[in-house]
């Protein structure tokens, strides 16, 4: 999983291949990066069918952010903060896509990236 820009929503479900691929997550910095625009980008053979982000400093997931909806390969999804500001940076994502393998990244700082890129190993 790396970062791609990408600027379309499609929460269309998409039906692919459950085959069990290990993912990688990496981020790269932009030039100006706000919270308030952090964008998921699903750039693996498979559909994202859970997303969770957590502020780094709980110990629980919260709620899957995709809800009914899923993230098709291919596509990108917007994630909305509660709190904009750059007090809280570091957050945790959990991904489980159609394979049912999850996969989980840790203090990962939105306030200094726009994407954060998901791709196959």
């Amino acid at each position: 999983m790396l970062l791609n820009l990408s600027k379309s929503i499609d929460r269309r479900a998409v039906t692919l291949s459950a085959v069990a691929l290990p993912l990688v997550l990496s981020i790269a910095s932009e030039a100006i990066a706000s919270k308030a625009n952090f964008r998921i980008v699903n750039d693996t053979s498979q559909t994202i069918r859970e997303l969770y982000i957590s502020d780094s400093s709980r110990d629980s997931w919260g709620n899957d952010i995709l809800g009914r909806d899923v993230l098709p390969s291919g596509s990108s999804v917007g994630i909305d903060f509660a709190d904009t500001s750059n007090r809280v940076c570091l957050y945790d994502i959990r991904v489980i896509p159609t394979s049912g393998r999850a996969f989980e990244d840790y203090r990962i700082n939105v306030c200094t990236s726009d994407n954060y890129t998901l791709i196959d190993q």
